[in-house]
């Protein structure tokens, strides 16, 4: 019987508690009549063998050296010979005990792709509780650029879009993401990714031209409301000088009927004084209203021309964070919940 024929007996059986493997935790299933796949055409027996011995090695530094470094190093080289489901899962426990979870769970599905019959039942469950709880421990994010052909950073490694999506785990809290393109201006955005649940990440990129907008130099009504006082003003002053040329018309005529029939002809009728006075004072503030609104006026017309639109830059961030956090329904072949959505 070769190495990878007794796969269940070299791998690594885990207690249902604890979601990650040590060496205490660690033992060597018993060897019973296991069904398991066939050698694939396209791996010699030459080549069995030697992922064999490097699988055989592998065990060795796992779980008489616990140095899963060497382990994991020398799993990796077993499946370059031979991609066997039993040897990822012995991976899988190699980087669990080096934290690293990421790589973890790539392994943990690569161990349950072909079914039970390569782990047999028991390494089966142990992984499936495994991918469980790398699930719940890691943040599920989906990064969404709606801008082709964009080369997009996150924690300083690049991942690779494609059709302008990205999904896979992550490891949760803050992470940096900077995505850029030729002729487009940069973009940063620090995110906090949560753990076991969805972080959908939507933004595209703007070249500079597109962050350039106009706006006035401070709100128009204003210069118009200038424009609009001033004009008021000059026309009631118009108004008023009216009014005072047909009182001055009205004493004009009032003293020429009070004249007639006298020697000297002259008029010394009560209340024509008075009368005067108050035609003079009006005229004075008539002339008075006008210069100031047309002075008004002119300062408005010239606060309209000085108001014109000047350009100004947009900040991309600040605009699309105004649009939120936006929770939305995540629905699925089993699954259910929120998902939280970062946009910018």
């Amino acid at each position: 019987m070769n190495l990878h024929q007794s796969t269940v007996g070299l791998a690594f059986c885990l207690f249902l508690m604890t979601p990650w493997a040590t060496p205490a935790d660690a033992q060597e299933a018993q060897l019973g009549p296991v069904v398991t796949r066939p050698r694939p055409q396209d791996v010699s027996r030459a080549e069995q063998e030697r992922a064999d011995e490097l699988l055989r090695k592998g065990n060795d530094a796992f779980l008489k050296e616990n140095n899963f470094t060497k382990a994991v190093k020398l799993y990796r080289q077993s499946l370059e010979i031979w991609d066997h489901p039993g040897t990822h899962y012995n991976l899988l426990l190699a980087l669990l005990n080096l934290d690293r979870p990421v790589e973890a769970y790539a392994h943990v599905l690569q161990a349950l792709r072909a079914g039970k019959a390569p782990l047999g039942e028991e390494k089966y469950a142990h992984a499936l509780l495994h991918k469980e709880a790398l699930e719940s421990r890691l943040a599920r994010v989906e990064i969404i650029c709606e801008t082709p052909d964009a080369v997009v950073t996150i924690g300083n490694e690049r991942i690779h879009l494609k059709e302008g999506r990205y999904a896979a785990l992550m490891l949760p809290g803050p992470a940096a993401l900077v995505a850029t393109k030729t002729g487009y201006v940069l973009r940063k955005k620090d995110l906090t990714l949560l753990p076991g649940q969805p972080n959908r990440i939507r933004f595209r990129l703007y070249t500079e031209e597109e962050l350039i907008s106009y706006k006035p130099r401070w709100a128009k009504w204003k210069s118009w409301a200038v424009v609009g006082a001033g004009a008021a003003v000059a026309a009631g002053g118009g108004l008023l000088y009216l009014k005072t040329r047909d009182d001055y018309r009205a004493f004009d005529l009032r003293v020429s009927d009070c004249a007639q029939g006298t020697v000297d002809r002259g008029c010394r009728a009560a209340g024509l004084a008075p009368q005067r006075s108050r035609a003079e004072l009006m005229h004075k503030v008539s002339f008075g209203a006008m210069a100031a609104g047309s002075a008004a006026l002119v300062t408005g017309a010239v606060l309209v021309l000085l108001n014109r639109s000047v350009p100004y830059s947009i900040d991309p961030d600040k605009y699309e964070q105004e649009q939120g956090v936006s929770v939305m329904p995540l629905l699925g072949a089993g699954t259910t919940g929120v998902t939280a959505t970062f946009q910018f």
